[in-house]
């Protein structure tokens, strides 16, 4: 009996070959990338309160990246955490954690092999706990998101010369450095929410505490996200980036209590490259 058919061979050695050149293209950049940063944040949630918080936000990230000049894909992880304030007395504690998967194909050049653009889908969710004393029963709240977005990113790849001056007794150098300024926009195509779906009052009675667990779930709101990073690549394969965040949500008019966030941070990347 043959478990393995002749026919299948030639078919097999092919797809073989296929996953190998595929794994070691010397195009193929893999890198391990880490982020920190911190800014601005602000947070208003209509069950709660009727004042919007804003505080200092702090920002950190993980991820994989694979760029190719024809793709690149990935997966990332984000932490931001606000501590927001309102009239000097209320503390709002904001913890967001969010992940996604992307993957993007090169589209055309705008300009001959300098800027490129690539777009594709990015698959997201994201987890959301506020805490504050001053709501009582309502002090804490896990909000809950799904998002598929439209990605697209402009990159502009440049070099900075090589400069060599003498001055007086002095030589002065400075050596060829590899540059690119990328723009990323995040348009969300599908945003899915799961928020809570009772009364927030103060001093609840016994039925009001059972209400508290209640959840409604919904398609609805918007989230966009943007980041601006200039990128220096470095001799040894790595690469360390500069980069402006923003990111806003709301969750719209289905929602019973509309919820409003936003984050701005300036924030460092190192990548370090894997192959």
């Amino acid at each position: 009996m043959k478990i393995f058919p002749q026919r299948f061979i030639p078919l097999f050695l092919l797809l073989i070959t296929f996953l190998i050149a595929e794994g070691t293209a010397p195009l193929n950049r893999n890198y391990l990338h880490l982020d920190t940063g911190a800014g601005y944040g602000s947070y208003h949630d209509a069950g709660t309160s009727p004042l919007r918080y804003q505080g200092a936000a702090f920002a950190s990230s993980a991820g994989f990246l694979c760029a190719n000049p024809e793709y690149r894909w990935g997966i990332r992880t984000d932490l931001h955490y606000t501590a927001g304030l309102a009239t000097d007395h209320y503390l709002l504690h904001s913890l967001y954690s969010a992940g996604d998967v992307f993957y993007l194909r090169h589209v055309t050049q705008l300009l001959p092999g300098n800027l490129n653009l690539f777009t594709g889908p990015a698959l997201g969710a994201a987890f959301a706990f506020t805490y504050n004393d001053a709501y009582q029963n309502a002090s804490a709240n896990p909000d809950f998101f799904v998002n598929l977005f439209l990605r697209s990113q402009i990159q502009f790849a440049f070099q900075r010369p090589a400069w060599d001056r003498k001055i007086a007794f002095l030589r002065l150098q400075r050596p060829l450095r590899d540059y690119a300024l990328a723009f990323r926009l995040d348009i969300p195509f599908l945003h899915l929410n799961n928020r809570p779906a009772f009364p927030y009052v103060v001093n609840g009675t016994q039925t009001d505490i059972e209400k508290i667990f209640l959840r409604h779930a919904f398609v609805g709101g918007i989230q966009l996200q943007s980041r601006l990073g200039l990128t220096r690549f470095l001799n040894n394969g790595n690469a360390i980036e500069m980069a402006y965040l923003w990111e806003m949500i709301s969750t719209g008019n289905r929602d019973i209590y509309r919820l409003e966030s936003a984050r701005h941070a300036l924030v460092f990347a190192f990548y370090f490259r894997l192959n």
